[in-house]
């Protein structure tokens, strides 16, 4: 905890000074979300957050409401339980008139509700886990705030809820979803949900139906004794009653606390604390640490915390003028959205994040009558390809302390990703899946128990998933671009890169030699089958995703400075990038175009794996030497074409732009950030997951980014996609720890500021169709 403190210490003093020598954008509080009626359900809620918090915030009915939600929130089926809901009932109904207002302040980082003289401020704590709630009026109103519960009884879960959680689907055995205790004791209310290790678990049953039993005791398990939750503490304010109701069909009780008598100002926290103490005790304990603290920092915390949300806005922003403004407003309100989960141990969802709300309203064509914890996709299951697109704006919007909790996912899961390839193939090396729980194996029902007898243990029997190892990759890129762009120190991570290579060095020496007498092509090549180009092509040999994924991260590697590797690391890495064949080609219509594998048996999905060498993989694009075999594969590869769109995942937007394909570029972008069909502009989906779409945001900033500025090592790009009638300013974060900030009029970049000043000289302006070529 002390050497939390310190860095934290370390950060907030430099984000002084930050904020002294470079400026956010005054436009910035222009995208502040204004709304001047209240809402009709949570679906027409309000984002607010900070530190790994997030609260869904609206009034209804007079009535202020939020959700609470907080990253690591996994039960035992490792559904991502929301924490409850708050409610504040104002005797003088405050907000009827017309002259309510519901503000998110983005350079605050909160939320302010007004009307009739009584005001209401909602923020969290970036620095400790503390929702702070103030209530202001100029007369004295009674105040009621109750915490709402619906997990008040254990539960079978059935049916379609199932998708929720780990299992997805109906079992031999009853799934439960465990009540939560709740209680209120000398006028508080404690709350919160302890894994029972003496009830089902999927991590036990994953580890049992996988194989894997023999070395569970080896095994990372962030299930055993999580315990989540929090206490409402209100000075003034006394336990009155609990009482039962019921919200988008779903039953609850509350606990409510009032005000002793009428008061003009009242203050409202809620502590929250998440981990795995042995004992509830313990637990109880950290709780009562975590008031400690906030109390002892109480007359400092919001200063501080609007303090790091100033510096957050201060190191990177897009703001485009005139017609098209919402882009840049939507892309720094997801920005925002981002930003609440900069200090969670875990990582933001692509499925939500910390912001769903009540499913019976997210959009489609099949309802979910469901409690306010459903999600499609589950909680504690991480989908790579889905995850990597939340994750990737990070690096030029300068956000590198926000990737840890992603890297931190993987590094916790190395080891039983290690495991599983001792286990079933007995070599070395993590396998690691497209999609794993957050104890790194398959998740189960992916996995599928209805596999024929002889089928490989370590392959998930499964039409999308079989064969996609190589995923990992891009959070291996993530990592290694963190020491790239910052000079960050990256020797926790090098162990983790070392072993997924290794996997791959091992495995596909050991399929070889069960197919055939040599290990190696005719050219001492990796045969690299079976395989898979993302879940789209299956049963590929030499999947372009996996030779641009090798290529790229050992040349990397290679280029680390000497601390990272010795000679004997150097000269295995090497040899290994000597193995790798070439990126496989292929001809459409008398032109070369990439193609997403040598051959390949079927195509599954929708992705477009011909032109991840475009992206995420970068040996393709504007000013480097192929560009006219990426552009045709664009334009003319079929399943390119047909799947072409701005929905969800899709990235044609980010190929469109990294090709210096203005037009194109500029239409998927203004597709991706129109406004969602919610109230809160940026809460999209669900696209082919869930609401609100975290990758569908995630991919409209790595567009966006792309098409204003591009960097191939050491040259930087400005303007490869980028359209004229663009206004815009902007600071964006390029390699070796540089800054990169002006103006865009016109076409033309003016008011240049390249920090260091010596890094001014790599800086090539794109102008026009040559330049781009």
């Amino acid at each position: 905890m002390t050497s939390i403190r310190k860095k934290i210490s370390f950060l907030l003093s430099f984000s002084f000074l930050y904020i002294i020598s470079f400026a956010q954008p005054k436009e910035l509080s222009n995208y502040n979300v204004v709304w001047r009626a209240q809402s009709s359900s949570s679906s027409e809620s309000m984002p607010c957050g900070g530190g790994d918090i997030g609260l869904n915030v609206w009034v209804e009915n007079g009535d202020v409401l939020f959700y609470i939600s907080r990253s690591g929130t996994f039960d035992e089926n490792n559904q991502m339980l929301t924490l409850g809901r708050m409610r504040l009932h104002f005797s003088s109904d405050p907000f009827a008139g017309k002259d309510f207002k519901q503000e998110l302040k983005l350079v605050e980082g909160g939320v302010t509700i007004s009307g009739n003289n009584t005001e209401v401020n909602l923020w969290v704590d970036v620095f400790r886990p503390v929702v702070h709630v103030s209530v202001r009026s100029a007369k004295s109103v009674d105040v009621t705030t109750s915490y709402e519960n619906w997990r008040t009884s254990d539960r079978v879960i059935k049916g379609t809820e199932l998708r929720a959680n780990s299992y997805k689907a109906p079992q031999l055995f009853d799934v439960v979803m465990y009540k939560d205790e709740v209680q209120a004791l000398n006028n508080e209310i404690l709350f919160y949900h302890r894994n029972r290790n003496d009830k089902q678990n999927v991590f036990d049953y994953t580890v049992d139906k996988e194989g894997m039993g023999s070395v569970k005791d080896k095994m990372f398990n962030p299930l055993a004794d999580n315990t989540f939750g929090g206490v409402v503490k209100a000075k003034g304010m006394q336990f009155v009653k609990t009482d039962t109701g019921s919200y988008c069909n779903t039953s609850f009780t509350s606990w409510q606390l009032k005000t002793k008598s009428a008061v003009r100002s009242q203050q409202i926290e809620i502590a929250l604390n998440v981990s795995q103490a042995a004992t509830i005790d313990i637990w109880k304990n950290e709780l009562n640490n975590i008031v400690k603290d906030a109390a002892t920092n109480s007359s400092t915390a919001l200063q501080k915390t609007k303090a790091w949300w100033q510096q957050f806005w201060t190191r990177s922003y897009i703001v485009i003028e005139g017609k098209d403004s919402f882009i840049s407003r939507n892309y720094n309100l997801f920005r925002y959205m981002l930003g609440c989960n900069a200090y969670g141990k875990w990582p933001t969802k692509f499925n939500g994040g910390l912001f769903v709300f009540d499913p019976v309203f997210v959009k489609g064509n099949q309802p979910y009558p469901y409690s306010p914890d459903f999600r499609l996709w589950g909680g504690g299951t991480m989908t790579a390809q889905n995850q990597r697109l939340v994750y990737y704006p990070m690096i030029k919007s300068g956000d590198f302390d926000m990737l840890k909790p992603q890297f931190d996912f993987y590094l916790n899961a190395l080891r039983n990703a290690e495991l599983r390839s001792a286990v079933y193939w007995n070599h070395k090396g993590a396998c690691f899946t497209e999609q794993i729980e957050n104890f790194g194996l398959p998740n189960i029902f992916e996995y599928n128990l209805k596999r024929p007898a002889d089928y490989d243990a370590g392959l998930e029997y499964n039409a999308w998933l079989e064969y996609l190892w190589d995923t990992v990759f891009e959070f291996c890129q993530m990592m290694l671009e963190t020491e790239r762009y910052e000079s960050r120190d990256i020797k926790e991570y090098i162990p983790f890169i070392e072993s997924c290579l290794t996997f791959f060095d091992e495995h596909y020496q050991y399929m070889a030699k069960k197919l055939g007498a040599k290990v190696f092509n005719e050219r001492g090549e990796y045969i690299l089958y079976p395989g898979s180009a993302a879940e789209t092509y299956k049963g590929a040999y030499n999947s372009t995703t996996t030779v641009c994924a090798l290529k790229v991260i050992l040349e990397r590697m290679l280029a680390l400075p000497n601390q990272y590797l010795d000679t004997t690391q150097r000269s295995k890495w090497q040899k290994m990038l000597h193995r790798i064949p070439s990126i496989p080609l292929q001809t459409i219509g008398g032109k070369t175009t990439l193609a997403p594998a040598l051959v390949w048996a079927r195509v599954q999905n929708a992705e477009a794996p011909q032109l991840y060498p475009v992206f995420p993989w970068g040996i393709y694009g504007v000013g480097k030497p192929g560009l006219d075999t990426a552009i045709n594969t664009y334009q003319l590869d079929s399943q390119v074409t047909k799947t072409r769109s701005a929905v969800g995942w899709k990235q044609h937007n980010i190929f469109a732009a990294r090709l210096g394909l203005t037009d194109e570029a500029t239409i998927l972008t203004k597709e991706k950030f129109a406004d969602g069909p919610y109230r809160f502009p940026a809460f999209w989906g669900p696209g082919y997951d869930w609401s609100p779409d975290h990758n569908w945001g995630g991919s409209a900033m790595i567009g966006l980014q792309e098409m204003l500025m591009q960097v191939d090592d050491k040259k930087i790009y400005l303007l490869p996609a980028w359209p004229k009638e663009w206004n815009t300013k902007f600071k964006l974060h390029a390699p070796y720890n540089t800054i990169v900030e002006g103006e865009v009029k016109e076409g033309k970049v003016v008011n240049l500021v390249v920090t260091p000043a010596s890094r001014k000289a790599d800086v090539i302006l794109c102008e026009g169709e040559k330049t781009r070529r």
